[in-house]
C-alpha cells in the first residue's frame, strides 16, 4: 500500500461489488483479519484448500507418461485428497449507476479510471471485450491514444484492459490528464470517445491489425516448455480444460466488426 496508488485496488473492489461478493475485498485480506488470525486458523485454511483435490500439477520436459505417473504417485500419492470444495457461481455484480469514488494521492497529474463489470474469464463476451480494449487503446493508432493524447492533447497516457476473474471480470479504461489540463475535461472527452465507439461498428482494417497483434503476442508468450505448462495449468484451473485456450484463440481470430460492436454495446453502454 506504500505506492501512490497503493490503496486504489481496495477502493475499486469496494466500489464495484456489494459487501457480500467475494471480490468486494482484496485477495490479500484486511490488516485487522491478518492480525487476528490464529495458528489454528491458518492450519485449518491450509488443510482445507492446499490439497490434491484443489490443485493442478504440471510436469514439463523430457518425460513420458508412464514415468510421470510413477514419480507423481511416489512423491505425492500418500497425501490425502482433501474434502470436496464448493465452487461459487459466476456473479456479475451490478455497479450503482454513475457511482463515483475519489481517491487522493500525491501524484503529479490526476488519473481517471472507468470500470465496468463484465462476464468471467472464458466467457466469449469477455474474450471479445479484450479485443475491444486493444482496439481502443493499444498502440499509437488506437482510438483513445490517437484522439486524446495526440489530437486533443488532453491526456498524457491512456490504457484499456480486461482484468480476468473467475466469477466476474472487469473492463477498465485509465487515462492520466496532460499537464495544464483539467480532469473534468478529460472525463468528458473520454466519454465522448467511448460513446462514439459504441455508436457504430469498428473499422475492419484496424480490427485485423488488432487481432494479428493479439495472436502474435500469444505466440511470443508461450515458446518455452515452462511457459506452455503454465498456460495449460491456468486453463485447467480457471476454465476447466487444459486446452481451452484454443477456443479463445478461435474466437479472437473469427471476431468481426459487428461482433465487437454488439458486445461493446451490451456491456459498456
Amino acid at each position: 500500500e506504500s505506492g501512490p496508488y497503493g490503496k486504489l485496488y481496495e477502493f475499486k473492489s469496494r466500489g464495484c461489488f456489494p459487501a457480500e461478493h467475494p471480490y468486494a475485498h482484496t485477495v490479500i485480506g484486511e490488516k485487522e483479519d491478518l492480525i487476528a488470525a490464529t495458528l489454528e486458523d491458518v492450519q485449518h485454511w491450509f488443510r482445507k484448500y492446499y490439497t490434491p483435490s484443489n490443485a493442478v500439477l504440471a510436469l514439463c520436459g523430457d518425460i513420458d507418461l508412464v514415468t510421470a505417473r510413477e514419480k507423481v504417485s511416489h512423491w505425492f500419492g500418500d497425501i490425502p485428497a482433501g474434502q470436496p470444495l464448493a465452487r461459487p457461481e459466476s456473479w456479475i455484480a451490478d455497479i450503482t449507476p454513475q457511482r463515483r469514488d475519489r481517491y487522493q494521492a500525491k501524484v503529479a497529474n490526476g488519473t481517471l479510471q472507468l470500470v465496468w463489470n463484465i462476464p468471467p474469464a472464458g466467457n466469449p463476451d469477455a474474450t471479445l471485450l479484450s479485443l475491444v480494449a486493444d482496439y481502443l487503446a493499444s498502440g499509437l493508432s488506437s482510438v483513445l491514444v490517437k484522439n486524446l493524447v495526440y489530437v486533443r492533447e488532453i491526456a498524457s497516457s491512456v490504457q484499456a484492459m480486461v482484468a480476468d476473474g473467475a466469477l466476474c471480470s472487469q473492463f477498465i479504461i485509465s487515462a492520466t490528464v496532460a499537464e495544464g489540463q483539467a480532469l473534468s475535461a478529460l472525463e468528458q472527452s473520454l466519454l465522448e470517445e467511448v460513446y462514439a465507439f459504441l455508436a457504430q461498428p469498428c473499422d475492419d482494417q484496424r480490427l485485423c491489425e488488432v487481432k494479428n497483434d493479439a495472436l502474435n503476442l500469444f505466440r511470443d508468450s508461450y515458446k518455452t516448455s515452462a511457459q506452455i505448462a503454465a498456460l495449460l495449468s491456468v486453463c485447467q484451473v480457471t476454465l476447466g480444460n487444459a486446452d481451452a485456450f484454443r477456443q479463445q484463440l478461435s474466437q479472437l481470430d473469427n471476431a468481426s466488426p459487428d461482433d465487437l460492436h454488439q458486445v461493446a454495446r451490451r456491456w459498456l453502454s
